[in-house]
């Protein structure tokens, strides 16, 4: 995760997990799809290094209905501006 040697990982989830107060494994796919009930569309670069394609693959497959919309080449931020994606986004979203 973001590069870290395991034990500042390790420190990190723990402040998050005492600040927060909730584990962190509460927001792994399996612990969330089930209760997302509403069409989602799960938008996911191949080549994203800071969350792997997998896992948008996880989230897509453990909610039920759910979409996978894949991008190449955006990475992990720009496919949030990028015009192709947004247009699956409101066509998604659209009635």
């Amino acid at each position: 995760m973001f590069g870290l040697r395991e034990a500042t990982r390790a420190g990190l989830q723990e402040r998050i997990e005492q600040r927060e107060g909730v584990l962190m494994h509460l927001f792994e796919p399996r612990a969330v799809g089930p209760r997302i009930a509403v069409p989602t569309l799960v938008v996911h670069d191949r080549g994203d290094r800071i969350n792997g394609f997998a896992d948008g693959q996880a989230f897509a497959a453990a909610i039920a209905g759910a979409r996978l919309a894949a991008t190449e080449g955006l990475g992990h931020r720009r496919l949030l501006q990028d015009p192709g994606v947004i247009a699956q986004v409101v066509a998604f979203a659209s009635p």
